[in-house]
């Protein structure tokens, strides 16, 4: 039993049964290729118009058979013709006849029958043979399951009777009229033609379905080289995000060294300028200390030799020339005493202008670091060698300040040797002194 896709009523006449037969065949093996419903719509548009065809051409040969069996007209007319007019899908009866027939088909399709036993079945069936669609109603094609693969066969003793009441179904005995061979012979002709548009039309499904599933085992391929191609890339995002987070790791490593070595480098430049002001401090206690030592000295100096000079110009009033003598020697000793403080000041001028060189210095090498310092922010490799120029320039820099140490200890020692050869003057001032005395002394004895 089969489903047929019919859009319309249709009138079939039971002399066109092996017709029928043979379409069912068609519609059978186009069924089972499209099992799986890739049967588009211009398809069944198609199986439609054929099945229109097929009802008008057998149609026509009913209408010519009427005219050539006048003779019995009436009786044939309601024995032949069946209006199947029924408005729900039906289910064809399984009588033997379809199965045999069904039998035949499997055969056909297997090969086993050739084309004259093809001719020959059809003939008698034609002639002989039972068929299912003597009492069929039209058929539409629904959905699967409503289709019932074990129908219940028709009771032997119902009776099928048309519009005319003349047409019965008893026992499964049907009348048919006589066909002649060349009736027979053009029906087959036109199955043959029928069945090759079918089977030409089954092979270009069959050509579309292998098409489709080339195009799906490509898309299948390529669907597995697209996963498998997006695994790799999967795979190298995942080493790329792992390389990337051992990079951050490492320049958050780097980042901690530099911060690391930016703190040494700020602790370094505080020590710097610690050490720098101390001994900036320290020079210039020095010098004020060394300066109010000169001139506390000096003040004594010259108080001591207003002193002496008084008391020189009170016994000059006695003697007026070894006065005159005694202050010509007085004025060279102040001369010589003169030019010493003179050199003592310009000695100690001279150590001003060194100091303020070496501080004109210091701030040239303080005006270095700070320049070096803002190359060594621009990168680690030159943070290490302005470190290590720093660390240069802070040597040369200790070597000044020892050098400048040396220096002001040279100036210690320049003052002792002053205040040395200041003792030594006043030695001989006293040693005048006593001189001038004694000679005073001997002049008045005299």
């Amino acid at each position: 039993a089969l489903l047929l896709p019919l859009t319309r009523p249709m009138s079939l006449s039971i002399s066109m049964l092996s017709n029928v037969d043979d379409f069912v065949d068609a519609v059978e093996h186009l069924n089972e290729t499209n099992t799986l419903n890739m049967v588009s719509e211009n398809d069944k548009r198609e199986v439609s118009e054929l099945t229109e065809e097929m009802s008008k051409g057998m149609s026509i040969t009913s209408d010519s058979r009427k005219s050539s069996s006048a003779s019995s007209s009436q009786d044939t007319t309601s024995r032949t013709n069946i209006n199947l007019q029924s408005p729900a899908p039906g289910v064809l009866p399984a009588t033997p006849s379809t199965e045999s027939s069904i039998a035949m088909r499997s055969r056909e399709g297997s090969g086993e029958i050739g084309s004259a036993e093809k001719w020959e079945r059809k003939r008698t069936f034609l002639t002989e043979g039972d068929s299912p669609f003597s009492s069929a109603p039209e058929l539409e094609r629904s959905d699967p399951s409503a289709y019932n693969s074990n129908p219940e066969p028709l009771p032997a003793d119902k009776e099928i009777v048309t519009d005319e009441a003349d047409f019965q179904y008893n026992d499964g005995a049907v009348s048919r009229p006589n066909y002649t061979t060349e009736e027979i012979d053009a029906i087959v002709e036109q199955l043959n033609a029928l069945e090759s548009d079918f089977e030409s039309q089954v092979t270009v499904l069959k050509e579309e379905l292998r098409t489709k599933d080339t195009i799906l085992r490509a898309l299948g391929d390529q669907l597995a080289e697209s996963q498998n191609r997006n695994e790799a890339l999967i795979g190298q995002l995942t080493e790329q995000s792992r390389t990337e987070e051992r990079l951050r790791e490492e320049v958050a490593l780097g980042s901690g060294v530099i911060r690391e070595l930016r703190d040494e480098l700020v602790r370094m430049e505080e020590e710097h300028e610690r050490i720098l002001t101390e001994q900036r401090q320290h020079w210039e206690g020095e010098v004020m200390n060394a300066e109010e030592s000169v001139k506390a000295e000096a003040q004594r100096q010259f108080a001591d030799a207003n002193t002496c000079y008084l008391r020189l110009q009170a016994e000059h009033e006695t003697v007026v020339s070894e006065r005159d003598a005694l202050a010509e020697e007085i004025r060279k000793s102040a001369a010589l005493a003169a030019r010493e403080e003179q050199r003592a000041k310009g000695r100690e001028r001279e150590l001003l202008a060194e100091a303020a060189e070496l501080r004109a210095a210091l701030a040239a090498a303080e005006a270095r670091v700070a320049a070096e310092r803002r190359e060594r922010v621009e990168s680690a490799r030159a943070a290490e060698e302005i470190e290590a120029t720093a660390r240069e320039e802070l040597a040369a820099s200790r070597d000044e300040c020892s050098a400048l140490q040396r220096s002001l200890a040279a100036v210690v020692a320049e003052k002792e040797k002053v205040v040395t050869e200041n003792q030594e003057l006043q030695a001989v001032c006293e040693e005048l002194m006593a001189i001038v005395e004694n000679g005073g002394g001997e002049v008045t004895d005299s």
